[in-house]
C-alpha cells in the first residue's frame, strides 16, 4: 500500500500516556470527489495492520487511547473506543486496530458512512471536536496528548461565531492540564489562514512535553500535509512522539513512475440489502446472522452490524467489534440480559455503503435467570404442589425446578415450564424442605430461600388431624345453632305489648313487640322525658323482648339484658344518661282509664309497704294491665309489657346506683296504678279477667313469685 506508515516497537515506555484521536469526518472529506477519503482510510488500515503485527510489544507500554469523530458535533466514536488501556491488554490493543478500522471504513462509504446518523457532518466545528477530546483525558496525567485530524478551518454553523478564536474558546477546556500538546494533522494546501489557525493551537497548547527516550527533543515542525497518505504518516508519528511506545519508521520512497492519464470507471449500481437478517440470544449477547445482498454480493469488502434496544435513539447503537470480515455472522457481546434488541445489517464495497436490512423482530437477551423467592408448598397425597412468585426483571426462564430433601436426605427433583409444579413421588407422613431454581438455556440460578417443612398427606383429615374432631365440632355447632334458630323463631311467635317509663315519668305504650326502635324526646319546654316508638333500624334505642319476662336493650350506653320492671340505663342523642323501665302485658290497655287509675294512685296518701317494694322487683306481683278495651282480644300465647326510666345524665354510675332506690318507690306507685285500674274496670262492669293476670304470672314468673312458691312449700 502506498505511503503506510510502518510502526515498529520502542524500547519501553517511560511514563504513563494518555491520546485521544480526533478525526474530522465533514462533508468536505467525506464526500470528496477526488478519493482523498479513501486513501486517509487506505492510511489508516495501515497503521490498524501494524498495531496487529506489533501487539507483542505494545502491550509493554503504558499508553491510553481514545477516539473522538466530530463535524458541526462531536462525539465519542466509534462505541467502544474510548479509555483503552494498552498495558498488558492484548484485548485492547487488538481492539485498538478495530477502531481504526472502522474510522477508515466510514472515510470509504463517503456519503454512506453510519457516522453522519450519530452526528451533523454539515460543517467543521474545531471548538466542538477540542473540548470533547479534552473531556477523555484524565485531570492529572503524566503525558496527554490531542491528536487532531482535519481538512478544513474552523467553520462553525451559523454567523454568530465567525472569526471565533479557537485557542481562546478552548482555554477553559485544557486549563490546568501540562504536560500537554495539541498536535494538529491538516490536510490541505500549505500557507495560508488554515495553516496559521493550526499552528495557533500547536503553540498555545504545547506543554512540558518531554521527548521520548532516545530523542534530542520533541518536534513537530509541520500542521498541514498535501495528501491523505502523508496527513496518515503524520498521525502514526504523532502517536509515536506521545506514547513512546511506538517508533515509526518512514516507508521507503518509491520510484517516480509516469501518471497514468485519468480513468474513467465504469458506475456501478449500490449495494442493495443483506437478506435473512436473524438473531440468537446468547448469554448477554446477540448472535447476528444474515445472507449477502443480491446485487453487488461480489463486490462486498465487510458488513456493518450494529443494535440497540428496542425503542432507543441513535445513540444507543453498538456495533459489532469483529473488524473487516466478509462473514455473514458475527457476535455483538456486552448487552443486558432481559433487555429486547433490534439489529441491522448493511454491506459496504469500499467506497460506498449499501442500504441497512433489519432483524424481523426484537430479541430479548438471555442471561442467568434471578434467584426465585421461597417457594409455598401445599400437601397432597404422596406429594407437593409447589409454587413460586413471578421473578423480578425481564431474563427468560424455560423451567423452575424444585428440589425436595426429606428429614433422611434423601432428594426428589422436578421441573416444569409454569411457576406451580407437582412434585410426586414423595412419601405420606415424612418431612421435607422444598428449594427452587429458575433456569434457561444459558444455566440455572441459585437455589432460593428453602420452603417451611411439610409433610405429604392422603387427605385433610390426614393432612390436618384437628380437622376430624373440628368437623365433628361443626356438625354439633350446626345442630346446636338450628336449634337455636327454631327456638328462636318460636319464641318470636309471642307478640308482647311494651309501655316505657323514663326517668320515672308517666308510663305510656308503645305498641307491639317483639321488636322497637325507641327515641327519647321532652314534652314540651321543660316537660318530662318520655319514649316514643321510632324506626327500628334507625333508632338510637333499640329494644327485644326475648320471653321470660326478660328485654334486651341497645343503646350507646351498653347492651342490657334486663327483667321487666327493673330499670336499663340509656343515652339520649345529646350523651346524656336516663333509666328506662320496660313491661309486657299480653293485651292492649285502655290509655284512658289508665290515665284515670294512675289519678287514683297518685292520690293515696300512704306510701306502699317495703314488701309490696320488694315484692314489685322480685316480679312477684305482677298483674294484668290497668285496664283493657272493651272488647279487646288477648293474643294467643301473648304477654303485655311497660317500661320505666331513671335519670343517670350526669353521673352514669354513681347516679345509676342511686336512682335504683328512687325507682323503688315509683314502681310501687306503678303497680298501685295497675291495682287501681283493675279495681276501675271491675266497677265499670268490664271483666278485667284476674286469671288473664294469674295466667300472666304463669307463663313469665318473676323471681318473688319462685320465693313464695319456696315459703309455701
Amino acid at each position: 500500500m502506498l505511503g503506510a506508515p510502518l510502526l515498529a516497537s520502542a524500547q519501553t515506555a517511560q511514563d504513563p500516556s494518555n491520546v485521544v484521536l480526533v478525526f474530522d469526518v465533514s462533508n468536505s472529506i467525506l464526500l470528496a470527489d477526488d478519493g482523498t477519503n479513501v486513501e486517509f482510510a487506505q492510511a489508516l488500515e495501515g497503521i490498524a495492520g501494524r498495531v496487529e503485527a506489533s501487539a507483542d510489544e505494545l502491550v509493554l507500554g503504558n499508553a491510553e487511547v481514545s477516539f473522538v469523530a466530530f463535524g458541526r458535533t462531536a462525539i465519542s466514536f466509534p462505541n467502544g473506543c474510548d479509555g483503552l488501556a494498552l498495558n498488558q491488554n492484548p484485548a485492547a490493543v487488538e481492539r485498538l486496530a478495530t477502531c481504526l478500522r472502522r474510522i477508515a471504513q466510514n472515510y470509504r462509504a463517503g456519503a454512506n458512512a453510519n457516522v453522519r446518523d450519530r452526528l451533523d457532518t454539515q460543517d467543521t466545528d474545531h471548538v466542538a471536536a477540542l473540548v470533547a477530546a479534552a473531556d477523555l483525558l484524565p485531570d492529572q496525567a503524566t503525558r496527554s496528548a490531542v491528536i487532531f485530524f482535519t481538512d478544513g478551518e474552523h467553520d462553525p454553523p451559523g454567523t454568530a461565531r465567525d472569526n471565533e478564536n479557537v485557542v481562546a474558546a478552548i482555554a477553559g477546556a485544557y486549563q490546568g492540564r501540562s504536560p500537554l500538546a495539541i498536535l494538529p494533522v491538516g490536510l490541505g494546501a500549505s500557507a495560508g489562514n488554515f495553516e496559521t489557525q493550526l499552528r495557533g493551537l500547536f503553540d498555545a497548547y504545547f506543554r512540558d512535553m518531554e521527548p521520548c527516550e532516545g530523542r534530542a527533543a520533541f518536534a513537530w515542525p509541520d500542521v498541514v500535509f498535501p495528501s491523505a497518505d502523508e496527513a496518515g504518516v503524520a498521525v502514526a508519528e504523532a502517536l509515536q512522539e506521545v506514547t513512546c511506545s511506538f517508533v515509526f519508521v518512514p516507508p521507503a520512497t518509491p520510484t517516480p513512475v509516469p501518471t497514468p492519464g485519468p480513468t474513467v470507471s465504469p458506475t456501478l449500481p449500490p449495494l442493495s440489502a443483506p437478506l435473512g437478517v436473524q438473531m440468537l440470544a446468547g448469554n448477554g449477547s446477540l448472535t447476528i446472522q444474515w445472507q449477502a445482498p443480491p446485487d453487488g454480493g461480489d463486490r462486498v469488502v465487510d458488513y456493518l452490524v450494529r443494535c440497540r434496544p428496542e425503542g432507543g435513539g441513535d445513540d444507543d447503537w453498538l456495533e459489532s467489534e469483529e473488524g473487516v470480515s466478509t462473514e455473514t455472522q458475527t457476535e455483538i457481546d456486552g448487552l443486558e440480559p432481559g433487555v429486547a434488541y433490534v439489529c441491522e445489517v448493511a454491506a459496504t464495497d469500499g467506497l460506498t455503503q449499501g442500504a441497512s436490512a433489519a432483524s424481523a423482530a426484537a430479541v430479548v437477551v438471555l442471561g442467568i435467570p434471578e434467584t426465585p423467592g421461597q417457594p409455598r408448598a401445599e400437601p397432597i397425597d404422596r406429594g407437593a404442589r409447589l409454587t413460586v412468585d413471578p421473578i423480578p426483571g425481564g431474563v427468560p426462564v424455560d423451567s423452575y425446578v424444585y428440589e425436595c430433601t426429606s428429614a433422611t436426605g434423601e432428594v426428589t427433583t422436578k421441573a416444569g415450564p409454569e411457576r406451580t409444579v407437582v412434585v410426586d413421588g414423595l412419601v405420606n407422613g415424612v418431612s421435607y424442605t422444598c428449594v427452587a431454581y429458575a433456569e434457561n438455556r444459558v444455566g440455572r440460578s441459585q437455589a432460593s430461600v428453602a420452603s417451611a417443612a411439610f409433610s405429604p398427606c392422603a387427605d385433610l383429615f390426614d393432612c390436618v388431624p384437628a380437622a376430624r374432631y373440628g368437623a365433628i365440632g361443626g356438625v354439633a355447632l350446626a345442630a346446636l345453632a338450628a336449634a337455636g334458630y327454631g327456638a328462636l323463631l318460636y319464641r318470636r311467635r309471642n307478640r308482647v305489648w311494651v309501655t316505657a317509663q323514663v326517668d320515672g315519668g308517666e308510663n305510656r305504650s308503645l305498641g307491639w313487640g317483639p321488636d322497637l326502635g325507641v327515641v327519647l324526646e321532652r314534652e314540651g319546654e321543660g316537660g318530662e322525658m318520655f319514649a316514643r316508638v321510632h324506626d327500628f333500624e334507625e333508632a338510637p334505642i333499640k329494644v327485644r323482648y326475648r320471653g321470660d319476662g326478660f328485654f334486651v336493650v341497645s343503646s350507646k350506653a351498653g347492651i342490657h339484658d334486663v327483667h321487666q320492671g327493673d330499670p336499663a340505663p340509656v343515652r339520649d342523642d345529646a350523651g346524656f344518661m336516663h333509666l328506662l323501665t320496660l313491661r309486657r302485658y299480653r293485651a292492649k290497655p285502655n290509655e284512658r282509664q289508665a290515665a284515670a287509675a294512675r289519678q287514683a294512685a297518685a292520690a293515696r296518701p300512704e306510701d306502699p309497704a317495703p314488701e309490696q317494694v320488694v315484692e314489685r322487683l322480685e316480679g312477684r306481683d305482677e298483674e294484668a294491665p290497668p285496664s283493657w278495651d272493651a272488647g279487646n282480644e288477648v293474643p294467643a300465647g301473648g304477654t303485655h309489657v311497660t317500661a320505666d326510666v331513671g335519670n343517670a345524665a350526669s353521673n352514669p354510675s354513681g347516679a345509676l346506683a342511686g336512682t335504683f332506690a328512687g325507682a323503688l318507690a315509683d314502681d310501687a306507685a306503678a303497680r298501685a296504678e295497675a291495682d287501681a285500674a283493675t279495681e276501675a274496670a271491675a266497677a265499670a262492669g268490664q271483666h278485667a279477667a284476674p286469671e288473664a293476670v294469674e295466667d300472666a304470672r304463669a307463663a313469665d314468673p318473676g323471681p318473688g313469685d319462685e320465693a313464695r312458691s319456696t315459703e309455701g312449700a
